[in-house]
């Protein structure tokens, strides 16, 4: 996340060859999805991410494999089985990551490193977790983080939802009893994703300014808390939304 925001304040990343070296010291870290995830996010936003394609590829292969893919296909010898596929993945994939990140991670991996994956199974995973409020949960119960990841791999997969006012109207309600910033995120990153209005945007610019500390990073909370990287991240994104809202600049 510090490597995005640097990103998104116009930085440029200085010594960048040592800061894509640390996934090649870290190599335990790519075992995981959420490594794997991390590491080519961050050779993207260096724009060095086709050097690791090639591996990064191999390496969520092997992650599937281990974590019980093979097991999705039928037995070599069953009549009409059909080849292991990253769609049957996906439906395993689902059932781990209960706010479905996992899938998010999966989602965005396949795209950026050009992998075919299943649609259809991604898109009915993420209607599945779809409550009648029209927001997105396990349990009949809708979250705000898992329906920001709802509406993203649906817009990666360029899905349009049927009735976006049924969610809309739970982001806005949402809005009214909003207290941290990472909610503020959700809430406004989602209503994005929908293309809908957002709530008043000089009020969101006036929350994510009060979670400011002096040491210029962001906290989650407007009261106390101490400034953190994926804070930071969240308000400068937060305040480049804004931005393109009201046409006029916030960040200097």
């Amino acid at each position: 996340m510090a490597v995005k925001t640097l990103r998104l304040l116009g930085a440029r990343i200085g010594r960048a060859g040592s800061v894509a070296s640390f996934w090649d010291r870290e190599k335990d870290l790519l075992n995981e999805l959420f490594g794997i995830f991390l590491a080519a996010e961050t050779y993207k936003e260096l724009g060095r991410l086709e050097e690791k394609t090639g591996e990064y590829r191999r390496r969520l292969r092997r992650f599937l494999n281990e974590f019980g893919f093979g097991r999705l296909a039928p037995p070599a010898s069953s009549k009409g089985a059909a080849p292991r596929t990253l769609s049957q993945a996906m439906i395993r994939i689902d059932i781990m990551g209960k706010d479905l990140q996992s899938l998010y991670y999966f989602t965005v991996l396949s795209r950026d490193l050009k992998m075919r994956t299943g649609r259809k199974a991604a898109v009915d995973a993420v209607l599945a977790a779809r409550n009648k409020n029209g927001g997105f949960g396990c349990g009949g119960r809708s979250h705000l983080m898992t329906t920001y990841h709802a509406l993203s791999i649906l817009d990666i997969l360029s899905f349009r939802i049927n009735e976006p006012e049924r969610t809309h109207d739970y982001l806005l309600g949402r809005w009214k009893r909003c207290d941290y910033l990472e909610d503020v995120f959700y809430i406004v990153e989602s209503l994005e994703l929908l293309g809908g209005p957002l709530p008043p945007v000089e009020r969101i610019v006036r929350h994510v300014e009060s979670c400011q500390r002096k040491s210029g990073g962001f906290s989650r909370s407007r009261v106390i808390g101490i400034p953190t990287i994926e804070d930071t991240y969240y308000a400068v994104r937060l305040l480049r939304t804004c931005e393109r809202r009201l046409r006029t600049k916030i960040l200097a």
